[in-house]
């Protein structure tokens, strides 16, 4: 089954537009590019009335956190971030402000397109250090092992016990990947994911990686 172009509005300065604008159109299947815009304020009346996928904005251009924040409140829309050299806590506060994906402007421009269509297909998209840095965030804001009920765990199938084991050894593989090696469908990994999620009372799988790494696989067997 074909499925739909990715749509993806590009927010950058005239001339690195440009050459975003070459690359997507370009890259063909599975993008489309619906429009772009010099500026956020600009755009943003052009995706309240028609959304993209994606919406890629380069983040150099004199934006700070709070504007992500604003564009994931307001426009519900899924923000790939591109920056330069910024500091290292950057991406992830970032991505906690709201960003689906950040990609260094230095990366190849196939990094570009991997990004734009994993954040367009509702994964998120991040260095493995950035996902690093945000787990450990993720574990300290967990309540303590004591005050959690031990018998989680044991509410959960032998699939999705297999199923953590497999997106906790690799927390930063998209869902088609671990679908695909645990042999089920993208749909059904999900179901196993939103079952887990409710079980153990986490938020995604930034908080689930948490969870197993502060109270241990001892609670698997």
């Amino acid at each position: 089954m074909n499925r739909s172009p990715i749509q993806v509005h590009l927010v950058a300065p005239s001339l690195m537009c440009w050459g975003l604008q070459r690359l997507v159109q370009t890259a063909g299947s599975p993008f489309v590019l619906t429009g772009s815009s010099m500026t956020l304020e600009e755009a943003a009346s052009i995706v309240e009335r028609q959304p993209p996928d994606v919406l890629a904005l380069d983040f150099d251009d004199n934006y700070s956190i709070a504007d992500i924040q604003d564009v994931h409140a307001r426009l519900r829309v899924k923000v790939l971030v591109l920056i330069g050299n910024g500091d290292e806590g950057l991406p992830a506060r970032l991505l906690e402000a709201g960003a689906r994906g950040v990609l260094q402007k230095r990366e190849a421009p196939a990094s570009l397109l991997r990004a734009l269509e994993a954040v367009g297909t509702g994964e998120i998209f991040a260095t493995r250090q950035t996902t690093e840095r945000m787990f450990l965030a993720a574990v300290e804001s967990l309540p303590r092992a004591e005050h959690v009920p031990l018998d989680r765990m044991a509410a959960l199938t032998w699939k999705e016990r297999q199923t953590i084991a497999a997106v906790t050894s690799d927390a930063s593989a998209p869902v088609k990947v671990i679908a695909s090696r645990l042999c089920i469908s993208e749909h059904t990994l999900r179901n196993h994911l939103t079952s887990i999620y409710s079980k153990l009372g986490v938020s995604g799988r930034l908080s689930l990686y948490a969870y197993v790494n502060q109270h241990g696989q001892q609670n698997h067997h």
